[in-house]
């Protein structure tokens, strides 16, 4: 029987089954969809997303970065802003703190988030959360 090197990739998913096939680590993530839980301001220009961590510890650990994506329009359509951080700058692993500069006073914006693993492996955007800027 000729082996295929998919049967014996070393980037299989630990050899578990994840969603009933096994799988390589890369299909894995791309198959999670991140919670981000809410949006707040801490101070002038500093924003706090608290996201939900992924809860298994093996596929967590190919995880290198956090995508965050905010804008003015609901639809994520146009003006988008983008910034990287690596995941070791969260607090307690579920709290975010992003400079987000020039946020104009009384404006609704909305954000998103995504995990990479730095080779262009990511994951589904989560949810949108809103944030409106205090006056």
């Amino acid at each position: 029987m000729k082996r295929h090197s998919s049967d014996y990739d070393d980037n299989l998913y630990n050899g578990e089954l994840w969603y009933g096939i096994k799988t390589t680590y890369k299909n894995a993530i791309r198959s999670i969809t991140p919670e981000l839980s809410s949006v707040k301001a801490t101070q002038t220009g500093i924003i706090s997303v608290v996201k939900e961590k992924i809860k298994n510890k093996d596929l967590w650990k190919h995880i290198k970065n956090i995508e965050i994506q905010y804008t003015t329009e609901k639809n994520f359509m146009n003006h988008i802003k983008t910034k990287v951080i690596s995941k070791n700058t969260a607090i307690d692993k579920t709290k975010l703190k992003v400079k987000v500069q020039k946020l104009k006073k009384g404006r609704t914006y909305y954000f998103r988030i995504r995990y990479t693993n730095g080779d262009n492996v990511r994951t589904e955007w989560s949810n949108v959360k809103k944030f409106k800027v205090k006056k």
